[in-house]
């Protein structure tokens, strides 16, 4: 009806008489009125289209064998009276992916977790595949979900972080570490709950027996335990009371 209004308003210029010329401009007017109401129609559709699709959550995806994807929400159709249909070559369905069996093992290691129960890293950039405790990786599906393609990227990553502690004769580590006075130590069991490392156990024979003893090779050396520590039994090697006292004298 526009197209046929457009004409008329064109033809309306050069027609010789009167009559033609009105019955143009009715012409006219019709196609405005027409290009109107399909404009108003079509904002009152999305409106109500958007409304639709906010409120119903249910959906059916059909396919077939020429690849033509009809999405169809009954919300949607009921009210606008058309489908959504989408033409594509690849559909993906992504079912939901939760977590399973992670708690325990993140109580066992001490491994953080995010609010879904899915395992952290120790820094999203310079260590994707790694934790903060030594001899743990992170790899696909345990880290959040992700494609194929990430998954393996990413465990390839972590075989090759393993393989770098696997390859080693001798691993070194820090002397920076803290170790117990069993003399000093009640057993309170402070530091075995604060450490993030898992590094505080109990011994369970020998002469201190029930004491708590710090085991080096995991130790990074925080001071976490010492700070925490009620009875004053732990001490950090190179941060003792007196070479702390002694340091603060000579800046005096």
């Amino acid at each position: 009806m526009l197209w046929v209004a457009l004409s008329a308003f064109s033809a309306s210029i050069w027609l010789p008489s009167i009559p033609l010329r009105l019955a143009a401009a009715v012409m006219v007017a019709l196609g405005l009125v027409d290009a109107w109401r399909q404009v108003r129609l079509e904002h009152q559709r999305s409106r109500l289209g958007e409304a639709a699709l906010s409120l119903s959550e249910e959906g059916v995806i059909i396919t077939d064998a020429a690849n033509r994807i009809q999405a169809v929400n009954p919300a949607f159709t009921r009210i606008t009276g058309y489908p959504l249909e989408i033409e594509t070559d690849l559909v993906n369905l992504a079912s939901a992916v939760v977590p399973h069996g992670g708690d325990q093992l993140s109580r066992f290691f001490k491994l953080p977790v995010n609010n879904e129960g899915f395992f952290v890293e120790s820094h999203a950039k310079l260590g994707p595949s790694e934790f903060a405790m030594d001899g743990v990786f992170l790899c696909g599906l345990a880290h959040y979900p992700k494609p194929i393609d990430e998954s393996v990227a990413q465990g390839k990553a972590a075989a090759s972080r393993a393989i770098t502690l696997l390859a080693k004769e001798k691993i070194l580590s820090s002397g920076e570490v803290a170790e117990v006075h069993p003399g000093l130590c009640v057993s309170c069991g402070t530091c075995v709950a604060v450490c993030p490392y898992s590094a505080p156990q109990f011994l369970e024979e020998g002469p201190n027996a029930g004491k708590a003893y710090i085991n080096p090779a995991l130790c990074k050396g925080c001071g976490l335990c010492m700070a925490s520590c009620r009875s004053s039994a732990i001490s950090l090697r190179g941060f003792e009371e007196q070479q702390v006292y002694s340091m603060l004298k000579a800046l005096a």
